[in-house]
């Protein structure tokens, strides 16, 4: 079974069902009383047994994000806090009873809530130290090795991450020195913050092509490389605040070696003029763009070119022995080798005819095409 992490600090969300999915709470909340409930008992349980419960007129500064979810109902004298594990505070919950002192020590100290008020002496001899509480300085240090539901931020291993934005991908290997950003997306996420969270290296990135949805963020990142071939269509419809300073040229043949990944450069040429593939040999893996993928491809207007197209697909079926699995920037991933074939196939049937014309998803100066393996938006002359 999967496990994915419910981020419970915005308070936005309380569960969530996905098949075959365990979803575990995260994040670090606090449990307030209102002031006016302060009475008596509660002043007694801080005099005795050194456990303050938090009432609204003194909330505590949280400075650490949990795994599992705690929320904090109390602090002590000695910079610590007390919670719930795993659920909301509530004296009916059967979550246990965690303790955090001020070094970021993590202990269970009660099985429940009835557990700790109804014996509450002594609750720091109790203490059992805890290995299954995980603490980060944020949730984007947390995001660096757990997959949250609510994140557009994967993880798909050590030093690779995939970043989701609106229907299209980026993808953020690190190396040992510096990382690669994959495409920058349509420029809605704040991409070079979500790199600094994932990465304390410095980051440069590499367009598979100057489609808007894959350089959105280019300004954010220096430098950028691209085909030679790109650069126009780059600067014809270059994105806000951009300018042709950042930008580098890539070659096919060039090698970008990362210490933990070495990514060769291909050209790809058909959906756009410039378009390229970045193999990693070592690792069996490709990442490819538009030109490979199961989603719809696109293949009308400027610069798209249907022969091209194939002429690159069958240059990567020559190459199909050297990698075990696609990652596109669109649709499903990762896509095994043998797509390919089809995605040719079909836009063989395509000039030929056989594939009927549908309307596009969106109003667009075209038509969609379907293929078993892909879609294909394209215009006859």
């Amino acid at each position: 079974m999967n496990r994915m992490y419910l981020d419970m600090t915005d308070h936005s969300c309380r569960s969530i069902f996905m098949k075959d999915t365990e979803i575990i709470p995260a994040g670090t909340t606090v449990y307030s009383m209102q002031v006016k409930d302060k009475n008596d008992a509660y002043e007694a349980y801080a005099d005795r047994y050194d456990i303050h419960f938090i009432f609204d007129d003194d909330i505590p500064t949280i400075d650490f994000y949990s795994i599992p979810r705690i929320d904090i109902m109390a602090v002590d004298s000695l910079g610590g806090f007390l919670g719930t594990l795993g659920e909301a505070c509530d004296p009916e919950s059967h979550a246990p009873i965690c303790y955090i002192d001020r070094h970021k020590n993590c202990f269970l100290i009660a099985q429940d809530m009835k557990g700790l008020l109804n014996n509450p002496g002594n609750w720091r001899e109790r203490a059992i130290p805890c290995e299954d509480i995980h603490l980060f300085h944020s949730k984007g240090e947390a995001m660096k090795n757990y997959n949250f539901v609510d994140s557009p931020v994967k993880k798909i291993s050590d030093h690779f991450w995939i970043l989701e934005d609106s229907g299209v991908r980026s993808f953020l290997f690190e190396g040992k020195e510096k990382a690669m950003l994959v495409d920058t997306g349509f420029g809605t996420l704040p991409l070079d913050e979500m790199t600094a969270g994932l990465t304390d290296l410095p980051v440069f990135v590499v367009n598979t092509h100057a489609d808007r949805d894959h350089t959105g963020c280019n300004k954010d990142f220096s430098p950028v490389f691209m085909h030679p071939s790109e650069m126009d269509r780059y600067k014809i419809a270059l994105p806000k605040d951009c300018t042709m300073e950042n930008v580098r040229p890539l070659w096919e043949g060039d090698t970008i070696d990362l210490g933990y990944w070495n990514f060769e450069v291909i050209l790809t040429p058909g959906h756009t003029p410039g378009s390229i593939m970045l193999l990693e040999r070592e690792k069996r893996m490709l990442i490819s763009g538009d030109t490979i993928q199961n989603g719809d491809i696109y293949m009308f207007g400027p610069g798209r070119n249907m022969p091209a197209f194939q002429y690159s697909l069958k240059k990567m079926m020559t190459m199909s022995d050297a990698f075990d699995s696609i990652w596109p920037s669109h649709g499903s991933y990762p896509l095994t080798p043998d797509i390919i074939p089809g995605i040719l196939k079909g836009s063989e049937d395509l000039l030929a005819g056989k594939l009927s014309a549908q309307e596009p998803p969106h109003p667009m100066p075209c038509k969609k095409y379907a293929c078993e393996a892909a879609g294909f938006l394209y215009q006859f002359e």
